[in-house]
């Protein structure tokens, strides 16, 4: 190779190197999920789920057609509901089924709250859940029951026993939303 010729392959091989450095190192995550117009959008192939938390500027009602959310909870000395509304107003109820005695309260969550809400509900994948899952060998146990309601559907989904992840979850987050928590009668 003559001089000219090792010196452009140099100049091309830092350039190159200096590109995939640029690219690679100090660039940015491709894999992850990006704000779009209020929306979470894939970019690449994130390997961390949909973010639960509210996209920058997005509208509450554009997510889900802003459902209302309830969870029931039925023990064998209970039944405990708590239904939350796309306004962010949160209402329970609790029957204790020994005396009958029923205990309401309310209280309200804050838009984004409420967002964080709804988003979890897409990402969880609960809308791809089964109807209902039931461990037939418990004999005393709680079932849990979600109904998400929008203008177009409603999702019913219950369980008994061990609940899918995503079912947890938003259980979870529900109850964390309702400050006085849910209280267990029946364990």
């Amino acid at each position: 190779m003559n001089k000219k010729t090792t010196i452009a392959v140099i100049v091309i091989l830092a350039i190159a190197g200096a590109w995939l450095v640029l690219r690679f190192i100090i660039g940015c995550d491709e894999d992850t999920w990006i704000c779009d117009n209020g929306v979470w959008v894939e970019h690449g192939v994130p390997s961390a789920p949909k973010p639960t938390d509210l996209c920058p500027g997005g509208e509450v009602e554009q997510i889900l057609n802003s459902p209302s959310v309830q969870l029931e909870e039925l023990t064998p000395l209970s039944r405990i509901t708590i239904s939350i509304t796309e306004s962010g107003e949160i209402n329970y109820e609790g029957l204790n089924t020994l005396d009958q005695e029923v205990e309401t309260s309310s209280t309200t969550v804050t838009q984004e709250e409420y967002a964080g809400l709804v988003n979890l509900i897409s990402s969880s994948g609960f809308y791809e859940l089964e109807g209902e899952y039931k461990d037939e060998s418990l004999v005393d146990g709680n079932t849990y029951t979600i109904v998400v309601t929008t203008e177009d559907e409603i999702e019913i989904v219950s369980c008994y026993g061990e609940c899918p992840e995503g079912f947890t979850a938003i259980r979870e987050k529900i109850e964390e939303l309702y400050i006085g928590g849910i209280i267990d009668t029946g364990v």
